[in-house]
């Protein structure tokens, strides 16, 4: 009895399984132990936002941004959707906000990608050897490299983004499946319009409608909440307007043929959504 046969017998693992399990042991190991959790001005937003709300005092952060003496100030967290810094806080009431608290979320939200992209693919009944490969290429490429070290939200955009693509391909209940990932990046509202096109029947064409309209609903009542209070629907220090998330290199990117998306969004993008989403939409495309 080989250690795979072990395994199916001791825990029912298939094969693809007892792989996934392994990445992702070997992956928390090295993520601890060889990668340093680094903080960015959107990091400590994101994790200051959550601490105000775990104290009960709303979406509000302190900020020295654009101060030229570097004096803090309060400002309203209205630069991205809100649903990261509310995860952050349920999981900051219940461990706390110590730096190993929070390397052991962001694990989790790396450990959460992996598992979508495992749902994803099996869904495609690929062998193991491509399971592996894919495992591979989303872990331990470039824009991976950096994201993984940064607190940022990409990391649960892309696992939230992947599972309603799977939801979809199983046609199970909808819900707000697409809103999710919408209410972590204003990307996500691609997602809508990707499944909307290329989805070719019309009975899931409505049902991607209804669950996409919750979230463009569900967001923009966020932009007019955060248009009363600061006057803008976003107050970013790129634009100042929601519109400004959406420069032309990122839609032709997003809109392109997926060889396109693989190509110059792995290699030119220094964030990994072009490269994870698209690589993984060469099967998806087939299966359409």
């Amino acid at each position: 009895m080989n250690l795979t046969d072990f395994f199916k017998r001791m825990f029912g693992y298939t094969n693809k399984r007892f792989l996934l399990f392994c990445f992702l042991i070997f992956i928390s190991i090295l993520y601890l132990f060889f990668y340093p959790l680094r903080l960015s001005p959107d990091s400590t937003n994101y994790i200051a936002t959550a601490e105000y709300l775990t104290a009960g005092n709303g979406f509000y952060y302190n900020t020295n941004w654009p101060s030229l003496d570097m004096s803090l100030s309060l400002e309203r967290y209205t630069e991205y959707p809100p649903l990261f810094p509310v995860i952050i806080a349920v999981w900051g009431a219940v461990v706390g906000y110590t730096g190993f608290s929070i390397k052991c979320f962001y694990l989790l939200n790396i450990l959460l990608l992996n598992y979508s992209v495992f749902l994803l693919l099996r869904s495609f009944n690929v062998n193991l050897f491509f399971l592996l490969l894919a495992f591979c290429l989303i872990n331990f490429n470039g824009s991976s490299n950096v994201v993984y070290e940064y607190f940022w939200s990409e990391v649960i955009f892309l696992a939230l983004a992947i599972f309603s693509i799977h939801v979809i391909m199983k046609r199970k209940t909808f819900g707000f499946v697409l809103a999710i990932p919408f209410l972590t990046k204003t990307m996500g509202v691609l997602l809508f319009f990707h499944e909307l096109i290329f989805k070719n029947k019309i009975k899931l064409r409505f049902k991607i409608f209804l669950s996409g309209a919750f979230g463009l609903i569900l967001g923009s009542l966020w932009f007019l909440y955060n248009y009363l209070q600061v006057g803008n629907t976003t107050r970013s220090h790129f634009s100042g307007n929601v519109l400004g998330k959406f420069d032309a290199d990122f839609l032709l990117n997003k809109i392109g043929i997926p060889f396109h998306w693989l190509v110059t969004g792995w290699i030119n993008n220094p964030f990994p959504e072009n490269g994870v989403l698209t690589s993984l939409s060469l099967p998806y495309y087939h299966y359409i």
